[in-house]
């Protein structure tokens, strides 16, 4: 059954679960534009290029872009697609289409026939072994990370033969259905460079150069990280899947979780999710990289609270602290406020 037609029906007859509602408010004497300038602003490491926005209960609190990039450009989201393709893949396990437990083979074309079985869940949460086609599945390890573009590759295929439709149309009904206005799943027809309000990628080389991207993020691989939003996309997107409006529960993106090490220190990873608990509660968090784009988003239910930092540069892999510095700074600052 479609993904889209079997929600429809369990919201009908009730079977949609939804998330709390708000607990506290950001003081906006606290968060506001120039705040959020402000801690960009301060952080030297290197320049900015983007746009970052906050967001609580789905109503902006604070916005920066970088001069000439449109607050409403839209970007390469890289690895934030991951949660897009894992919500519809727990939307399919809720409609009993398949189960989280059934061999990856049975549904992804492509997939060696491993002696280790290799299960949905374990695409989901990186601990399947699976890297690349080339490569041997790694000695099966219960419960171990190892992170795989691949694997999101392959649910984006079995997406496709269990809903009988494509995985971009999938996609792009979700982000209908999240009043997502230009957000899209790219494909042959429909590429990367036809987005009204892209914003060019650059790649910057270890000497500090930058180079104009050209060649992006290939359609086949879409699911791991293809989707092409805006930050105000994104901030709808995560109301729409945090307030259960895709029939997807929190306990669903953090079960069969397992654990990884991470610049932020030791994190749990779920379903396309990262996910630890903070001072403002819970934290669901990923972060992005493919060539010319760079992307972090963070996600409080507790405090229905959303950061987004999207930017058209990726940044040297030789230091990837100072690639990722203004987003972990701008989420240093996010978590020392005080909301009561």
């Amino acid at each position: 059954m479609p993904w889209l037609i079997g929600l429809c029906l369990g919201a009908a007859f009730g079977n949609v679960s939804y998330g709390t509602a708000l607990i506290s408010t950001v003081n906006a004497t606290e968060l506001n534009d120039q705040t959020l300038k402000n801690w960009i602003e301060a952080d030297t490491s290197r320049p900015f290029s983007g746009v970052a926005m906050i967001a609580q209960n789905g109503k902006v609190l604070a916005r920066y872009h970088s001069k000439g990039i449109p607050v409403e450009g839209q970007f390469v989201i890289a690895s934030i697609t991951k949660q897009m393709t894992a919500a519809l893949v727990l939307a399919h396990a809720n409609q009993n289409n398949w189960s989280l437990s059934d061999s990856a083979q049975q549904w992804a074309e492509g997939l060696p026939a491993y002696q280790t079985s290799v299960t949905l869940a374990g695409l989901l949460n990186h601990s399947s072994g699976v890297i690349a086609p080339e490569r041997p599945i790694y000695p099966a390890k219960p419960a171990t990370f190892r992170y795989s573009n691949w694997g999101y590759d392959l649910l984006g295929k079995a997406l496709t033969k269990v809903d009988q439709q494509s995985f971009a149309a999938q996609l792009n009904q979700a982000f209908a259905l999240c009043d997502m206005g230009s957000a899209f799943a790219p494909t042959m027809n429909q590429s990367v460079q036809s987005a009204a309000n892209l914003v060019s990628g650059w790649q910057e080389d270890v000497n500090h150069q930058r180079s104009l991207l050209m060649s992006y993020w290939p359609p086949s691989r879409v699911a791991s990280g293809g989707v092409v939003a805006s930050a105000d996309d994104l901030v709808a997107w995560s109301e729409c899947l945090h307030t259960g409006k895709l029939g997807v529960s929190q306990t669903q993106l953090t079960q069969n979780s397992v654990t990884r090490d991470h610049r932020w220190g030791e994190l749990n990873y779920g379903a396309g999710l990262q996910w630890t608990e903070t001072k403002h509660g819970l934290e669901f968090s990923h972060s992005g990289y493919v060539p010319g784009y760079v992307s972090t988003m963070t996600h409080y239910p507790q405090k229905r609270l959303t950061l987004v930092v999207l930017e058209n540069v990726s940044w040297t892999t030789a230091d990837m602290t100072r690639a990722f510095a203004p987003h972990d700074k701008i989420r240093e600052h996010l978590l020392a406020l005080s909301i009561d």
